[in-house]
């Protein structure tokens, strides 16, 4: 199973069955909660996909300071259970 093979998987695993992958290398990297795809540079990135597959699951802006952040309390408990959950496979 190649890479990209995997994060779809991983989509599904994690409930977004319905959501894509673009692989774009003149893109950032990039999750569109409103088109549900998650756009990556190229396709050997997993721990950048994992970075914003944690957006797909934690997309509701968190207070920081006077303005708000998306990588939040609750994103980065998301970020790191994926990590841990995701990292020992590669």
């Amino acid at each position: 199973m190649n890479d990209l093979q995997r994060m779809m998987e991983i989509l599904t695993e994690n409930g977004l069955a319905d959501w894509t992958i673009n692989i774009d290398p003149k893109s950032q990297a990039y999750c569109w909660i409103s088109q549900k795809k998650i756009t990556l540079q190229i396709e050997d990135c997993f721990g950048l996909f994992l970075h914003e597959l944690a957006h797909a699951l934690a997309p509701e802006p968190e207070p920081l300071g006077k303005g708000q952040h998306f990588h939040g309390g609750h994103w980065a408990d998301k970020f790191t259970d994926l990590v841990i959950r995701y990292m020992a496979e590669k």
